[in-house]
């Protein structure tokens, strides 16, 4: 099997390569490059690589010892799902040289880190009060609908019947995953499923993806608070709903 692994500077360069999408500040759109530039940046300012500082800062910290940067290796190590892309038929690409997302989607986790480390993050051990607040400040997703959640440094903003909601999504090939978590931490929602029909731009949910919705909003939100709230109000992911060729951000096998 042929592998191909991808320098960071060549995914700037493709990510570059791109028309603009907007006019810088205009509005929000998800964008993977940003995110290797972020990983270029740690490694200018630190002189480490990125993987070793997000170790030295993180995982060792809050001993999250389920998360790993593969680097070149395709294999993802212990118990994990498939990564079953529908659009391609019944394939599992699980095995993947992951060096193509870097730092916008490279790392593998479990749900439990994944829980562990917003808990974290939310209730300020990760970083200053006024870091934390800026990193929160979040700029509407859709201008023409603010109150569907807006997107700050690197997590987002989701509004539900009982509250509103910080984390992110994110997908590679065949895997898809969403982490969500109330401000306090009190209650959280990380799961994983694979990539079925909607989330690759056919115009009407799959069952699957109806009943994946339902469970998070579920988990989010007792029944005592649901209302008459269903699941197709939720505001489509930010980092899946792109147009072709665009990938995500993270994917937690």
């Amino acid at each position: 099997m042929q592998v191909t692994t991808y320098a960071p500077a060549d995914l700037v360069a493709m990510g570059l390569a791109m028309p603009p999408t907007n006019a810088p500040g205009a509005r929000f759109n998800y964008s993977n490059t940003n995110y290797v530039l972020a990983g270029l940046l740690i490694e200018a300012v630190t002189g480490n690589g990125a993987a070793a500082e997000v170790q030295r800062r993180l995982l060792r910290p809050l001993k999250l010892t389920g998360t790993s940067f593969p680097g070149n290796d395709p294999t993802i190590r212990g118990p994990h799902g498939g990564a079953y892309f529908a659009p391609f038929g019944v394939r599992d690409l699980s095995e993947f040289n992951m060096s193509w997302a870097w730092t916008a989607g490279e790392m593998i986790a479990t749900t439990a880190d994944l829980n562990t480390f917003f808990r974290a993050l939310l209730g300020g051990d990760l970083l200053s009060p006024a870091t934390l607040d800026e990193m929160l400040n979040a700029v509407p997703m859709l201008p023409e609908m603010p109150e569907a959640g807006g997107y700050g440094l690197g997590i987002y903003s989701l509004p539900t019947p009982c509250g509103v909601f910080w984390g992110h999504d994110g997908a590679v090939i065949g895997h898809l995953t969403f982490s969500m978590h109330s401000r306090n931490g009190a209650r959280q929602v990380s799961s994983g499923i694979n990539i079925s029909h909607y989330q690759v731009g056919l115009p009407d949910p799959h069952p699957i993806d109806v009943a994946w919705y339902t469970f998070l909003l579920t988990a989010m939100c007792p029944a005592s608070e649901m209302n008459s709230r269903s699941t197709e109000a939720v505001p489509q992911l930010p980092s899946v709903t792109r147009m072709p060729g665009n990938d995500a951000a993270v994917a937690v096998p």
